[in-house]
């Protein structure tokens, strides 16, 4: 596997911006507190009014602070690791680098195109530059002719697609907030201050697809397959981790969901990334270095 020198520059410029973006979402203070305007739609909302994120509603922005928390805490030092890994030409590493690189994709997006406008933007913009790029770069410095002579026979290829089927479906859980107002005529209840919902676009038009390629992919044992499943599971696990912080975040705001929307929501992501962890560690435990 030959490495790329780009991402020598690429990753701790990522890092740096990372660590920028999250620690100022985390600890940023000041403004005016919470406070209420009227939308677009006509309704009252309140907004958080408190740091960065003083802009964007008091339902959404302890949501986007757990998950600052989660890239803080979790992603980067993973980021950091798995980098290290690739750097001294590990296959291992190059397969978890994309995993993790595509958690920040998804992430830096979100970031980008969902957060109210703040004076961190242009930092949201580089912030997914960087990680589409180190992300292409690594995706594409792994040898796909050789992956597939470094695959065990134990390999979970049933599992792991099975996993990556059912991961595709449940996104669709998001359709319970979006068919009904539909039906109605009327925008979704939690759509707040903004003019759409950038979760439900990524979630529902990228995710899905994107699973059922790599699980069919996997079963035929695709060299793609493979790179494709470990970057949709990482993503999988990492999802998992930020469901519970967002959720922990907004019970600090005082902010409760009712109990079936935590086994929806909360519950069905955060199983599914438990069983992604374990399907890792199968997949990685099965692939020769050499």
């Amino acid at each position: 596997m030959k490495t790329s020198k780009a991402l020598d520059y690429l990753i701790p410029f990522l890092i740096l911006v990372g660590l920028l973006v999250t620690c100022t979402g985390l600890f940023s203070s000041g403004g005016p507190g919470p406070y209420t305007v009227t939308s677009i739609h006509g309704k009252e909302v309140r907004l958080y009014g408190q740091g960065i994120y003083q802009f964007d509603s008091y339902f959404r922005a302890p949501i986007t602070r757990g998950t600052d928390a989660v890239t803080l805490f979790a992603a980067l030092p993973l980021l950091v690791v798995t980098y290290l890994k690739y750097r001294k030409g590990s296959l291992k590493g190059a397969l978890f680098l994309t995993g993790i690189l595509t958690y920040f994709v998804y992430n830096s997006a979100s970031m980008a195109l969902g957060v109210a406008y703040n004076n961190l933007f242009l930092a949201y913009v580089i912030y997914f530059s960087l990680s589409f790029f180190s992300f292409i770069l690594a995706y594409f410095s792994i040898d796909y002719d050789q992956l597939p002579s470094r695959i065990l026979p134990e390999f979970p290829h049933r599992g792991a697609s099975w996993l990556l089927f059912f991961a595709g479906l449940s996104v669709f859980v998001w359709l319970s907030e979006i068919l009904g107002p539909l039906y109605q005529g009327i925008y979704p209840p939690n759509l707040d201050n903004y003019t759409t919902e950038i979760t439900y676009v990524i979630d529902l038009g990228l995710i899905p697809p994107a699973c059922y390629i790599a699980g069919f992919m996997l079963r035929n044992k695709k060299s793609h397959g493979y790179a494709l499943t470990f970057m949709m599971l990482s993503l999988l696990v990492m999802i998992g981790l930020v469901v519970i912080c967002q959720s922990v975040f907004q019970a600090m705001a005082g902010i409760y969901l009712t109990i079936g929307q935590y086994i929806g929501f909360s519950g069905t992501f955060t199983i599914l990334g438990i069983v992604a962890i374990r399907m890792l560690y199968l997949m990685q435990k099965n692939i020769s270095e050499s």
